[in-house]
Parts: C-alpha cells; structure tokens; sequence
C-alpha cells in the first residue's frame, strides 16, 4: 500500500508530519519512484536509524526546577521588595525625564526662578509705591471726581503695560 504524502503517514505510523519531513530532509527515508510513500519501508528505514518503540523524550522530559521557588503574593517580604523596586524605577525614570526637559531648556533650577519672581515683585512695589507721589499734585488740582478716577485708572494701567513690557523684554 502507497500513501500520497507525508501527512497520510503520520496516523499509520504514530509520528508527526513535522517530524517525517524533517527525517525525509535529512534523508532517512526516500519517495517511491512513481511518487508517495510505502508506510512499511518507511518504518523500516526510520527503525535502522533509531528505536520507534522507544518512549518520546519530549514528553517525558520534566522541567527544569527554577532556581527561585516560586513566590506568593501574600509573602510580605517579596511583596515590600517589588513595591521598593517599583518606586525605585518610578525616581529613575521622573530623573530622566527631568535631566531631558533640563538640556532641552524646558526646565530652570528652583533658585532662579525665586530670584526672578523676587525681582519682579520688588518692581511691582517700587512703581505702585510712587503713584501718590506721582497722582497727588495733580489730584488736588482736580475738583471733579470721575477725572480724577480717570486720571488714577490711566496711570494704573500704563504702570502694569510697562511692567508686563519689562518682564515680556526679560523673559
């Protein structure tokens, strides 16, 4: 009896395709000259070559025993371990992203900015602590008084358009 191809083998003799083309590959076995294969000269060139009846390793291999037992979740020990190591990770990885935004100058240190803000407040004070000086002659001279909230708006308003002009220029 000739069976077509290696698939029709597999159920006659108990092995894989992927293994019968492997072995045909390697030449442990030859086609028929008119094509297919004789089950029986099969089983009898693949025997020369190894024992059939001998047991599979694959399926009798155990595996390998991992070098660590495995862990419980409920295990406190293991379980502080990973979370130290998570937070750990969690730091590296807010560093870098701080060390990139601080070479692509995303990022300024803490002191510089304080020096900036304490320098724009110092301004601000000094320029508002001169209004009176600046408002009050011609205040008195002014009997009505939406001209005079005029007047004070006006000068409020040029007060904070300079500063913001100044601190735009700075920055």
């Amino acid at each position: 009896m000739i069976v077509p191809s290696v698939r029709a083998l597999e159920p006659l003799l108990g092995i894989s395709h992927t293994m019968l083309n492997r072995h045909l590959k390697r030449g442990k076995f030859q086609a028929e000259p008119g094509g297919g294969f004789d089950p029986e000269k099969v089983k009898a060139a693949l025997k020369r070559n190894a024992d059939l009846e001998q047991p599979s390793q694959a399926k009798s291999a155990q595996p390998a025993k991992p070098a660590v037992e495995s862990v419980s979740p409920d295990d406190p020990v293991h379980g502080k371990y990973n979370l130290a190591r998570a937070r750990r990770e969690e730091c590296r990885a807010e560093r870098e992203e701080m060390d990139l935004r601080a070479r692509k100058g995303e990022l300024l240190e803490a002191g510089e900015v304080e020096k900036t803000w304490s320098q724009i407040i110092t301004s601000v004070r000094a320029r508002i602590l001169l209004l009176p000086d600046k408002l009050s002659p011609r205040a008195a001279a002014v009997t009505d008084v939406l001209e005079c909230r005029a007047m004070i708006d006006r000068e409020v308003r040029e007060l904070l358009t300079a500063l913001s002009e100044n601190h735009t220029n700075a920055a």
